[in-house]
């Protein structure tokens, strides 16, 4: 999967644990504040991805 070269998230205000449990490595660069994607995962059933990814971790989406 390749990412446009100017997405990224402003990650300068976070705390740190928060910045490796929501961008974790090796999906994601931490430089200068911001949060690169530079891997990415394909998810072949929408609900499958959400039952493995967030319900798992315990975060509603509301």
């Amino acid at each position: 999967m390749q990412f446009a070269d100017t997405v990224w998230f402003d990650v300068s205000k976070l705390p740190e644990a928060s910045i490796k449990r929501d961008y974790p490595e090796p999906y994601y660069k931490i430089e200068g504040g911001k949060a690169i994607p530079v891997m990415g995962a394909y998810i072949d059933d929408p609900i499958t991805g959400k039952k493995e990814g967030v319900l798992k971790a315990g975060h509603i989406i509301l």
